[in-house]
């Protein structure tokens, strides 16, 4: 009896531990716009999250799904300049292609719900065009899209600038994440655990 309760309990907790396959989710797609090959400067979209999420993934958009030109370097800030991740999408294919855009691995990053400001840094000679001027923008059900925003650089800088009057645009960065789970949800977990172990006891 001890060992089946083992295995019922390991079997439990693996169920309740282990991430989902392919769980990411991307942030935002978007169609119905043009092309813009950006001048030198960091270009990207302001969003705001409703609840705390785990960016899994940094990526760049990739006209034509045949490899990016140049490498960009992408960042989250919050909505007063702190970053909070950043990665380089290299050149070529290496990163991994979902929907239009490539993406790199990044350590789990956890975002609170509030504000916050993606952007992707353009040398201004790429070639590498991003898509602008949006009609639909469709986003993960805990995100809402804000509107564009740009800065000059010669770098990857937050992009300060509210760039609004362009339309939906400067979707060039984007990046994939999980859901974390609420603390109520985590506690009804360790609950049906513990009521395994009272199960067994009385067995």
């Amino acid at each position: 009896m001890k060992s089946k309760f083992l295995i019922l309990l390991s079997g439990f907790v693996a169920a309740t531990t282990q991430p989902a396959v392919h769980a990411q989710t991307p942030a935002l797609s978007v169609s119905g716009g043009g092309l813009f090959g950006a001048t030198t400067g960091t270009f990207g979209w302001s969003f705001t999250l409703s609840s705390t999420i785990s960016v899994t993934d940094l990526g760049y958009f990739d006209f034509g799904g045949n490899g990016l030109n140049e490498a960009h370097d992408v960042g989250i800030w919050t909505s007063t300049g702190t970053l909070m991740v950043s990665a380089t999408v290299p050149a070529g294919t290496a990163g991994t292609l979902v929907g239009d855009f490539r993406y790199v691995l990044v350590s789990p990053t956890l975002l609170a719900p509030g504000d916050y400001v993606i952007g992707g840094f353009e040398s201004g000679s790429s070639g590498d065009p991003v898509e602008v001027q949006a009609s639909t923008i469709t986003t993960a059900s805990m995100i809402t899209y804000d509107g564009s925003r740009s800065t000059a650089g010669a770098a990857l800088t937050f992009p300060s600038g509210d760039a609004s009057a362009n339309g939906n645009s400067y979707f060039g960065p984007n990046f994939e994440f999980t859901a974390v789970p609420e603390p109520t949800t985590i506690g009804l977990l360790l609950f049906g655990g513990l009521g395994l172990c009272r199960f067994a006891r009385k067995r």
